[in-house]
């Protein structure tokens, strides 16, 4: 559930029975949900390296219905313990067919043809984004074609389908294969539908089930990504999804709340989050960032021709471990 991607679409869907689960979440003439709305997300990141320390941060996005549509999102990142506001995502529907998103930072327009979404056109700024739309003889989307104005190229995506699920997604840049990944799924129904997938790139999301396990695979490595989920009824209400490389020694854990508009979700704790500033920056202090109280912030001070002395509040250790409980700012002293 990578929501650091959150300037996106986000709705939620409604999980059907195995008879109709194949077309569950494929585009449609329709976004408006008879299942759990969405009203709020908070992801916690967290990524450790060997002999880089940790970074962390905070992100989320708040939602609001109007009958069974999606009125808008509001996205926003945790800054000194506290939300801010990253703008807002406003829809306009044509009946209940989503037909424009407007945004802090730039437009999306959907196309249909009959009663499927066939084009997805996006601007920001100076740049644009089209995906082009194809489908099976049964409504299945199989094939996403994207180009834009910042790479002289154009990418593929190519889907398939089992049992109401995404199980595996190639990619294509100019014809050539660039990765596989397959997936593996729960039983239970997944609160996303097909625009969310589509503007985040992560289309498994198109899936009427949540994912729990994925294995990507190019030319050099095999990435595997694995997820267990808390579940309120039949929708998950907390994902942890941990993910780690054959090529290189680190570790990525991102913890996922979803709070619904019925209520459910608020049974399950979100840790306060906590900020350690380094005003220095990256390039002299390693380390900073907003973590989930509890969590272990390791930061160093990498040699860059300087001996290090001590920290601001006199502790000498580097690499420095810390648990996060408040919000801290710490200046590395050279000798």
């Amino acid at each position: 559930m990578m929501l650091a991607s959150m300037a996106v679409l986000l709705a939620a869907g409604c999980g059907k029975d195995e008879e109709t689960a194949q077309t569950a979440n494929s585009p449609a003439n329709s976004e408006a949900t008879t299942g759990k709305k969405l009203a709020k997300i908070t992801e916690f990141y967290y990524y450790k390296s060997e002999g880089f320390g940790t970074d962390g941060w905070c992100t989320g996005a708040r939602m609001q219905w109007s009958g069974n549509n999606l009125a808008s999102i509001t996205p926003y990142e945790y800054e000194h313990g506290a939300p801010v506001d990253e703008g807002q995502q406003v829809y306009t529907y044509t009946g209940n067919r989503l037909t424009e998103m407007r945004s802090t930072y730039g437009e999306c327009y959907f196309t249909y043809t009959d009663d499927r979404l066939t084009e997805v056109y996006s601007t920001r700024e100076n740049s644009w984004e089209r995906q082009l739309l194809t489908y099976s003889a049964d409504g299945l989307l199989t094939t996403i074609t994207t180009t834009n104005s910042y790479e002289n190229s154009t990418s593929e995506t190519r889907l398939t389908w089992s049992g109401g699920n995404v199980s595996a997604i190639q990619e294509y840049r100019d014809g050539e294969w660039v990765s596989t990944t397959s997936f593996t799924y729960d039983s239970k129904k997944s609160p996303y539908t097909s625009l969310f997938a589509l503007q985040s790139n992560e289309y498994e999301l198109l899936s009427a089930n949540n994912v729990l396990r994925a294995e990507k695979t190019d030319a050099s490595s095999t990435e595997t990504t694995t997820r267990t989920y808390t579940y309120n009824g039949d929708y998950p209400v907390k994902c942890i999804e941990t993910e780690g490389s054959e090529w290189e020694d680190h570790y990525t854990e991102t913890t996922t709340y979803l709070e619904y508009s019925d209520g459910a979700g608020s049974e399950v704790s979100v840790p306060q989050a906590y900020s350690i500033d380094t005003p220095q920056g990256d390039e002299v202090v390693l380390g900073g960032g907003t973590y989930a109280s509890g969590k272990t912030a390791i930061l160093s001070v990498p040699d860059y021709g300087f001996t290090f002395s001590r920290w601001s509040d006199g502790n000498t250790d580097n690499p420095r471990s810390i648990t996060v409980n408040r919000n801290m700012s710490l200046t590395a002293i050279f000798e």
